[in-house]
């Protein structure tokens, strides 16, 4: 229990930017609720000495959506373009992740001040955090895997929705793959032309890029096992490259 409760501390700690005395005592008020606590922190329902929390919050108030009370789609492109990043450039994909964003075109309030206290709460610092997030997605292999996977939950604008149309895939396969599969475009006519089918399943999302890393070692793809856990279709794919 006190492991525990010592995380909460430091987690709202962290992600308020206040001291672990404050968090705690934050906490006890909330019933020691990590969630109810954070909210009542960045929603302005409990005040805070926090030059980074608050920052952060004005920020968010530039673009938020009154109507909606998070940042909408027009909010999202400002934000984006005033950071100075291209819309379609990968880092925005990243850079979503970092803060708290559920579907595209969407930042609730608490995920994005938290978000934005941690990386520099003022735009001059998240500009500098946009590149920082740019180097470890090419250099780091786990963060870029990471980015990648949260992608595909990232394009589910219905609720329940379980897949990711084909063309939406294929797009984001270019955007996130380009230079890092050397089959990529085999892979995208085979998706296309040959498979031909209107949606793509998480495990295959996640798997292609776990191919890519694995033709890699193997280019010819001659130590290709069918038996091993891949999808049928990356099968497919295979004996299609093949004949």
């Amino acid at each position: 229990m006190q492991k525990n409760y010592d995380v909460m501390v430091k987690d709202l700690a962290d992600l308020a930017g206040i001291t672990p005395r404050k968090a705690q005592s934050i906490l006890r008020n909330y019933n020691y609720d990590l969630q109810r606590a954070a909210n009542a922190i960045f929603s302005g329902e409990v005040e805070v000495d926090s030059t980074a929390t608050a920052v952060a919050s004005k920020i968010f108030e530039k673009y938020v959506d009154p109507d909606e009370k998070e940042i909408g789609i027009d909010g999202t492109i400002q934000f984006i373009q005033d950071l100075g990043v291209a819309l379609e450039d990968p880092v925005v994909l990243a850079l979503a992740k970092e803060l708290g964003s559920p579907a595209m075109g969407r930042f609730p309030r608490t995920e994005f001040i938290a978000g934005c206290a941690r990386l520099g709460p003022s735009m001059d610092e998240l500009k500098a955090s946009v590149e920082h997030l740019r180097n470890k997605m090419n250099d780091d292999l786990s963060y870029f895997t990471e980015v990648y996977r949260f992608t595909f939950g990232f394009n589910m604008q219905e609720r329940g929705q379980r897949m990711l149309s084909t063309e939406t895939a294929v797009e984001y396969w270019r955007l996130l793959l380009t230079g890092k599969f050397a089959l990529l475009d085999q892979w995208v006519d085979f998706v296309l032309t040959v498979h031909n089918k209107k949606s793509i399943s998480k495990d295959t999302w996640n798997m292609i890029w776990d191919f890519a890393k694995y033709h890699k070692t193997d280019p010819d793809l001659s130590q290709y096992d069918e038996e091993a856990a891949w999808p049928s279709i990356i099968d497919e794919f295979v004996e299609h490259i093949k004949s």
